[in-house]
């Protein structure tokens, strides 16, 4: 299998540039994508970084999904530019092709995350679960034909990791939480909590329905959401 890594950079230069040298030999395509970053915050250049203009999460996304189509890869991985990574970066690699085939699958977290993704909440194994969150989340080519391009409307994307895991699951496809390798995610923000909230609630019951959290078992585990 090969695995495409896609770095979203927004005024995160040093964690970004230190994830690409991490992982740059361990994944099969690697890009930058570097969103709107304030003058001496771009991620450095090299032939592998993209600069644009701010396209919030859900642009940056489907930015990353256009790379992928046009590749030969099995696996995008999409990873925020101020993530840090745990462990050897060559685990992560290893960890991925370990529970292939998948939906979606994600690291467990130290840091600002859903209480379900917190790596003291996790064993130290590999489980299935309904949801993950879009920190460092790698999604397969299925699971991609589920969902195709991300909702726009929705720009800080905030939800959107649940509804990509919805279609996911709907699919027959696996979702896992992998408590064998870990990331760190600092309470960092750019923009407005409150707005992203409000954002989120509306796209759900606008196009999911007023019913969403049963249709996607969307319970107290987001509660902090």
């Amino acid at each position: 299998m090969k695995i495409m890594a896609v770095i979203m950079s927004h005024n995160s230069p040093d964690t970004t540039n230190r994830l690409r040298r991490e992982l740059l030999d361990v994944v099969d395509k690697m890009w930058v994508v570097d969103s709107g970053s304030d003058e001496g915050c771009k991620a450095e250049f090299t032939e592998e970084v993209i600069y644009c203009d701010n396209y919030y999460w859900t642009g940056c996304w489907n930015y990353a999904i256009e790379l992928f189509e046009d590749s030969d890869c099995d696996v995008l991985w999409v990873i925020g530019g101020d993530i840090e990574l745990r462990g050897n970066p060559l685990d992560y690699r290893k960890a991925i092709e370990s529970v292939w085939p998948f939906g979606c699958w994600h690291p467990v977290v130290d840091g600002v995350s859903r209480p379900l993704m917190q790596a003291s909440s996790n064993d130290g194994k590999p489980w299935e679960v309904w949801h993950l969150e879009g920190i460092a989340l790698a999604v397969s080519r299925a699971a991609i034909h589920e969902f195709k391009k991300l909702p726009q409307d929705n720009k800080f994307g905030w939800g959107l990791d649940i509804w990509m895991s919805w279609r996911s699951w709907s699919a027959g496809l696996r979702n896992v939480l992998d408590g064998r390798v870990k990331i760190f995610h600092p309470d960092l923000r750019g923009y407005s909590s409150r707005a992203a909230h409000q954002e989120m609630f509306k796209w759900f019951e606008e196009n999911v329905g007023k019913d969403y959290r049963d249709t996607l078992h969307y319970w107290s585990d987001d509660a902090n959401y």
